[in-house]
């Protein structure tokens, strides 16, 4: 399989589908953010990042696109600026790429991801998507509280058969939380020897490095979950 990530992040797609089993044979990344990329390259050294989504253009056969665009824009925490907003707008981006991959593959596979959302913007999403692909795609709203700790309703557009709706595992908080942190996480020697405060600052720093890791391992773990879900059907 031919895979194309937009948006790739840390790359949990490709996780996702080495935990499926899926055989890839070139996976294709856009993404921007200097971390993320470097998580993604240790992990997947045999990625293909090709940087910002406005300057990728489709010349070869792609089986999957996986897309996840900024929210921000869209969420109900933003300022509302919707479809029309920088961040948000990146959308429309991923259906010029997805129109020229169509062009190549007739049956490319599909699947967009993003929050849940007034439904003018939703209904636009669904009708760009339904126009780059020719046939008509709504989405599905799905809880990653269903299969994580995180309660976290998202909307996700592809063209496949719709799936089931899967079980509550009935997953909270301490069923996830570490009991122990690792050493490499707190603060250093010499930092703390020159902070007066004392071990405060240690504290302060443990407790936000365990809390911003349980964030990113939710996360992660989340989008594993419902992707294997999407992707095996």
């Amino acid at each position: 399989m031919i895979v194309l990530s937009l948006f790739d992040g840390m790359s949990a797609t490709q996780q996702a589908l080495k935990e499926l089993g899926v055989p890839v044979s070139l996976y294709y990344a856009s993404e921007v953010d200097s971390y993320a990329i470097k998580i993604t390259q240790k992990n997947f050294p045999n990625t293909i990042q090709l940087g910002d989504v406005c300057n990728v253009s489709i010349a070869d056969h792609i089986d999957l696109i996986v897309a996840g665009s900024p929210c921000q824009d869209l969420s109900f925490a933003g300022k509302g600026k919707g479809l029309d907003g920088e961040r948000s707008g990146l959308f429309f981006e991923a259906i010029r790429i997805i129109k020229e991959a169509k062009a190549i593959n007739p049956n490319v596979k599909v699947l967009i991801e993003n929050v849940k959302m007034k439904s003018e913007y939703m209904d636009a999403m669904s009708d760009a998507l339904s126009e780059a692909l020719g046939e008509r795609v709504t989405p599905q709203l799905l809880n990653s509280g269903l299969v994580s700790a995180q309660n976290r309703q998202r909307l996700y557009w592809y063209n496949w058969e719709t799936i089931e709706e899967p079980e509550d595992r009935g997953l909270v908080l301490k069923d996830i939380l570490e009991t122990t942190v690792d050493d490499k996480y707190l603060a250093g020697q010499k930092l703390l020897d020159n902070y007066v405060g004392g071990d405060q600052l240690n504290l302060a720093i443990s407790l936000r490095l365990i809390q911003y890791t349980i964030t990113i391992r939710k996360a992660q773990r989340s989008v594993l979950e419902l992707m294997a879900m999407l992707l095996a059907t």
